[in-house]
Parts: structure tokens; C-alpha cells; sequence
């Protein structure tokens, strides 16, 4: 049984959740949360992803994720944003996003080029800096334990005599 554990955040609008997510098909949410996962999830302002991962995060076949993301980029939830060659294309995905807020800074360690960064940075927003450090959001050290860890056991392997 899966069971939840505490957040380690992934910041998702509340418009998400108050108003878009009722809206939405089954297959729609299940990539859009992926979307915000990859997005939001890792402070990035658009994700480099593949038909696969996707099929693969969602749990959908690759026919079911096409569908659900031209359903997404049809509403204008998401943005689709392709660099390359065809058959060796680079497809970005990030949430449609207020534009009109702070512009996004590009990571100097990201692969992302110049010219990418700066059509993504034309369409998206990314989360607050101010957003607080890890360190602050952690329970105090007399509280009880948040987390569980996973332990492995070793198997003892037999050896065959020849």
C-alpha cells in the first residue's frame, strides 16, 4: 500500500486546485502534475521531456499522453516548445503562466541555450526567490520523526559448486 509522506514541496498555483483541476479529464491531470512536478517541482521555468517520460511518469500509454497534452495545450494550460532537428527534437513543457510578473534569470549550469532561454523566458514565470531555504521548513529537533528510510536487506547469494 502507498502510503504519503511528508512534503518535501513542490509549489503548485491554488488556482490549480480552486478552479482548473475540477475542469480537467483524468489523463490531463495526470500529465499536468507531472508538468508541475518537472516545472515548479525542480524551480525550473520549463522541463525538457520526452513522449516516454511522460508515458512512463503518468502510467498512460504514449497515445493517451498525446492526446491529453493537445488537450492541455488546446485550453492554454501548457506550452509546447520544440529546438532541433525533426526526429531529434527537444520538446519543453511548462505551465501557461502570468507574464507579466518578474522575468526568469537563466541557471548558468542548465544546458538550456541562449535562444531557448529566451523564448521560454517570454512565456513563463517561476517560483518567488524568496522562497524559503529547506534548512527553516524542517521540524525542531526534539519533535518526532517525519520521515521513515528505507532499508534494504541483503540476500545471501549461494555459490554452485561445479
Amino acid at each position: 500500500m502507498l502510503k504519503i509522506q511528508p512534503p518535501n514541496y513542490t509549489q503548485s498555483p491554488n488556482v490549480f486546485f480552486d478552479e482548473i483541476f475540477k475542469e480537467l479529464k483524468e489523463g490531463e491531470l495526470r500529465v499536468i502534475l507531472v508538468i508541475i512536478r518537472q516545472t515548479f517541482g525542480w524551480h525550473k521555468p520549463a522541463d525538457k521531456i520526452s513522449l516516454s517520460q511522460l508515458s512512463e511518469k503518468t502510467g498512460m500509454e504514449r497515445k493517451s499522453v498525446c492526446r491529453s497534452l493537445n488537450s492541455l495545450i488546446e485550453k492554454g494550460l501548457i506550452t509546447k516548445k520544440k529546438f532541433g532537428e525533426k526526429g531529434r527534437e527537444r520538446c519543453y513543457f511548462s505551465l501557461v503562466i502570468d507574464t507579466s510578473l518578474e522575468p526568469i534569470e537563466k541557471d548558468p549550469e542548465d544546458d538550456i541555450t541562449e535562444e531557448e532561454m529566451e523564448i521560454i523566458s517570454n512565456s513563463l514565470y517561476q517560483c518567488p526567490k524568496d522562497t524559503p531555504p529547506r534548512d527553516s521548513v524542517r521540524p525542531p529537533p526534539n519533535s518526532p520523526k517525519t520521515q521513515t528510510t528505507k532499508t534494504t536487506t541483503k540476500k545471501k547469494i549461494k555459490k554452485k559448486s561445479s
